[in-house]
């Protein structure tokens, strides 16, 4: 093993393609500083870093849309493009039996389609960025692009300069995916993931300074405070709980600790496989006929996570679509549109609330308030730290004597199906309320439309039954137990589904975890979510685990030939 590593250094090779990829990825840092013509270099982060989809392309793309690079869109625009021909492939069967049965000719001619799909959908990406910015600086003043894009009257100009920058932001696209295919070819990983590694490669130490930058004073505090009370329960309960003054400390220690579980959750699925016990029988000629000579045992490894991050792409197209068509109608003259277009906006907010923090504000964990006053109980329940509409909130009381409107039982606030009860007034129950303001709604159907998409895309694309089970029986391989044909594709889709309530699962923790951690600590825009989003650390893991195995792979064949290749005389 350690020699085939020390091969990627030492073999001419390897070591020159290693060499190039290296090359063509500080290129793409080296085009990330180039402006957008008639935009020019503008910092952005101020508007885009407190949304955490922008916060995501942002890292992805190595902080390209921060600067209003020409190549800000990186290689979403081919992703796009090859989840639209993998859906059109389930809607037309057409394409799908060009795939299967044309074999490479017929993939190239769907790589082709990809290619021309890209430049479309690049243009209405750069049109909705563009016209994000301009209504965002629009309806809060500040306008940093020209004032020519500003305008509402048609002209030559206002025409030439959309013109100039979206074909130059197509153009940025066009040349991130050509790079992408050019680091394939090398055979060392998938270059269109690992210039998306690249990008959040290039970004994680900014935000591990940004995030320390926040923490580092609150830290030395609560360490000088402790280190000379070590064996004080007090002390430790100060710190840990009951003073505000040390909630930096808490929430980076939740940071740490949902960060270590998130990586090693990632890592864990990632890598879990269902193995399916087959057989498949070796034939060969005796006797002047065909016959099976012998059974040989395998395994189909079935994947827990088959979709990957697909359903994540899916889930925050369709939670950001009533947003951004809400963000146009924002700046209407019509009064009504104006009005339901705002509610829209905030019913599906992440955005913090930078209200003034009540005093008698109580401590909470993660949101859950735990009070023993009437007082403390309405701070609480006034006290929203979110624009969004929360969901599914409950109070549950038992402050006996001091029962008002503020401390009676309620559930499910925020929904259809909220009611409330009367106070309690158990005596053998401790005088204690415990209040929750609810998941936030962005949360909430964010999370469902995970599950909803893995299921779409695991069944339709990643893991078609129908077509395996037909390979399998074509190919004479059973599964012991099983007939070939019907009962094989039953078998498949009941493991399928039950591998898909853990892989669903998974993908909507990791996904929706971090906004919940960045909605509830209110560290800083949307730093813990850069830090430990889900997205980004399963990217991270399944590429680097990818790119290692094709090149220890190489190294490998490398090696072999070595041991092979006869002496020379």
């Amino acid at each position: 093993m350690f020699r085939r590593a020390l091969l990627v250094f030492t073999d001419p090779e390897l070591r020159s393609k290693i060499l190039k990829i290296l090359g063509l990825l500080i290129v793409i840092r080296f085009l990330a500083y180039i402006p957008i013509p008639t935009l020019g270099i503008s910092d952005i982060s101020q508007i885009l870093g407190s949304d955490a989809v922008f916060s995501l392309l942002n890292t992805i793309s190595g902080g390209a849309y921060n600067s209003l690079s020409f190549i800000m869109l990186g290689v979403s625009p081919y992703i796009t493009a090859s989840i639209v021909m993998q859906l059109l492939a389930v809607i037309i069967p057409k394409l799908n039996e060009i795939r299967r049965e044309e074999g490479e000719l017929g993939r190239t001619k769907i790589n082709r389609w990809t290619r021309y799909l890209v430049v479309p959908l690049a243009a209405l990406q750069a049109w909705g960025i563009i016209r994000y910015l301009v209504t965002t600086g629009s309806a809060s003043g500040e306008r940093i692009l020209p004032e020519i894009f500003y305008q509402t009257n048609i002209t030559t100009e206002t025409l030439w300069a959309w013109f100039v920058v979206i074909v130059s932001m197509v153009a940025g696209s066009l040349i991130m995916t050509w790079i992408g295919e050019i680091i394939t070819e090398y055979r060392m990983g998938n270059g269109i993931s690992l210039i998306i590694l690249a990008g959040i490669v290039v970004t994680l130490p900014k935000q591990f300074l940004d995030f320390w930058k926040v923490v580092w004073p609150n830290l030395v505090s609560a360490w000088q405070v402790l280190s000379t009370n070590l064996t004080n329960v007090d002390t430790w309960k100060e710190v840990l709980w009951a003073n505000p003054e040390w909630a930096s400390t808490r929430s980076f220690l939740l940071i740490i600790i949902a960060f270590l579980f998130t990586l090693i959750l990632v890592i864990f699925v990632g890598e879990a496989v269902r193995k399916i016990p087959v057989v498949y029988s070796r034939r060969g000629y005796n006797e002047g006929a065909s016959r099976t000579l012998s059974r040989v045992k395998s395994e189909l490894p079935v994947k827990v996570n088959m979709a990957g991050v697909i359903p994540i792409i899916f889930a925050i197209s369709f939670i950001l679509f009533p947003s951004v068509i809400a963000t146009f109608f924002s700046t209407s003259t019509l009064p009504q549109i104006q009005e339901t277009a705002i509610k829209v906006q905030t019913f599906l907010s992440t955005n913090p609330n930078f209200a003034a923090i009540p005093e008698n504000l109580p401590n909470n964990f993660l949101g859950f308030y735990k009070v023993n006053t009437a007082e403390a109980l309405t701070a609480a329940k006034n006290y929203d730290p979110t624009e969004g509409q929360e969901l599914f909130g409950f109070t549950i009381s038992n402050l006996k004597e001091q029962c008002t409107d503020d401390t009676r039982n309620s559930f499910f606030d925020g929904t259809f199906l909220h009611f409330t009860l009367g106070c309690g007034q158990i005596d053998w129950l401790p005088t204690v309320a415990i209040h929750w303001k609810g998941v936030l709604a962005y949360n909430f159907f964010y999370f469902v439309l995970i599950i909803f998409f893995t299921y779409f895309y695991t069944a339709n694309v990643a893991f078609k039954v129908e077509e395996i089970a037909e390979d399998l029986q074509k190919s004479g391989i059973y599964i012991p137990g099983i007939k070939p044909g019907e009962e094989t594709q039953t078998y498949l889709q009941k493991v399928s589904n039950r591998l898909n309530v853990v892989g669903s699962l998974f993908l909507a923790i990791i996904a929706v975890l971090p906004i919940f951690l960045n909605n509830n600590l209110q560290i800083g825009g949307n730093i813990i979510n850069s830090i430990i989003g889900g997205t980004t650390l399963l990217i991270l893991v399944s590429v680097t685990i990818e790119s290692v195995s094709q090149i220890m792979a190489q190294a490998t064949s490398v090696d072999y030939d070595r041991f092979t290749r006869k002496p020379k005389t």
